[in-house]
């Protein structure tokens, strides 16, 4: 693999950024187009750190997410898409983390919703809007 590393290295050096990207779309399906999904599952699970080293997750996603999304805020737009994809990624992700973890994680959450929820309302509206949202956490 030593020389393989050396020619890639050499290559990839060479190339511009939208060279990269591009080639990197060709090789997609003819890298991928006959593992099982099992192997690209494995293979994920050890790229994906190396692939997000020194990216702020938190500041991408929802900058990702509503580039992808398009304008629209109604129920079919974004905050549709937005509340289905939170509730799947909650439900897929909540089993498989230890209490301390999700505690926390919720915590964090609900802190940052109901900061950007009580924005720009009056005195009345935020505590009326809070009621309900208690009232809600404790059905």
């Amino acid at each position: 693999m030593g020389m393989m590393d050396t020619m890639m290295g050499s290559m990839m050096g060479k190339m511009s950024s939208e060279d990269k990207k591009n080639m990197m779309d060709s090789m997609m399906n003819k890298f991928f187009g006959e593992m099982s999904v099992d192997d690209k599952k494995q293979m994920m699970v050890e790229m994906m750190p190396r692939m997000m080293g020194g990216i702020d997750m938190q500041e991408m996603m929802p900058k990702m997410m509503m580039s992808m999304m398009g304008d629209d805020l109604g129920e079919g737009g974004k905050m549709g898409m937005i509340s289905k994809m939170m509730s799947q990624c909650v439900d897929t992700m909540f089993p498989k983390m230890a209490q301390e973890e999700r505690s926390e994680f919720v915590t964090n959450l609900v802190i940052n919703m109901v900061k950007q929820g009580l924005d720009g309302l009056s005195e009345q509206d935020k505590e009326d809007w809070l009621m309900k949202v208690v009232e809600a956490v404790k059905t």
